[in-house]
């Protein structure tokens, strides 16, 4: 492969303000360029990390019925790279793979009903760049497949004071989880829990529990906010319980 460096790649970068006598800023010799060449600018056009927020439409919560996923989406449009030409999909595709995909499910409830979603629905992701954001609710609805694949996630958390109850045991399905930031606030009623200082602390002591009673779990790196100033509250360090106290 030719030896081409970031200087030669910037070279090729096309003028924000194209001649007048082109009606589209197209770059028509790039067909013709070699092919070590096409792949080191799909590559750099492809490195590029981004901040997915994800939302999630599904139907009103009901008792007895399974929690379904009508469709997800992000405020990304599907990377450019795999519309192009066939050459820059399997590029793409090599670094942003089809997930939150959705499908049309059967709930049997003395009777049949059939619940619509989209089979086509997905958003395109690149594990090992994206940083993905939603909130905890969220997580009771995505499939396993993502569970284990995310490893970056900022996680709004609208009920800090019951997070731990409903959501620490996914938390620790996520293996390839390595940061969590949490956003962490707290709409309940239940009195003494409106002060951060009180719902925070409770949250990374749940943490730290967890970590304590699970000692394989590798616990990512966490910092926790504080929802409704943006201030870094807590931080705890990542990794499996201490050696020295599974030993003893």
């Amino acid at each position: 492969m030719s030896d081409i460096t970031e200087r030669q790649l910037a070279s090729l970068a096309l003028s924000p303000q194209p001649p007048s006598n082109l009606t589209t800023p197209t770059f028509h010799p790039f067909p013709h360029l070699p092919f070590e060449l096409r792949l080191k600018i799909y590559s750099y056009a492809l490195s590029t990390p981004r901040n997915l927020t994800i939302t999630c439409h599904r139907p009103p919560f009901k008792r007895g019925q399974p929690r379904i996923a009508q469709s997800f989406k992000s405020n990304y449009p599907p990377p450019a790279l795999l519309h192009v030409c066939h050459e820059s999909r399997l590029e793409a595709l090599n670094t942003y793979k089809p997930h939150f995909k959705t499908a049309k499910v059967t709930i049997e409830e003395n009777f049949t009903q059939e619940v619509f979603v989209s089979a086509r629905s997905c958003i395109y992701v690149s594990w090992d760049q994206d940083t993905l954001e939603f909130e905890e609710t969220l997580l009771a609805y995505l499939a396993e497949t993502e569970l284990q694949a995310i490893q970056r996630l900022k996680l709004q958390v609208r009920d800090a004071a019951y997070f731990g109850h409903f959501y620490m045991d996914t938390l620790k399905r996520m293996k390839s989880l390595k940061e969590l930031d949490i956003w962490a606030q707290n709409p309940s009623d239940a009195p003494g829990w409106s002060r951060p200082e009180r719902y925070i602390s409770t949250l990374a002591a749940e943490l730290e529990a967890a970590r304590e009673l699970n000692f394989w779990w590798e616990v990512p790196n966490v910092r926790i906010f504080n929802g409704e100033t943006g201030i870094l509250d807590r931080e705890i360090e990542g990794g499996v319980r201490n050696e020295d106290v599974i030993e003893g």
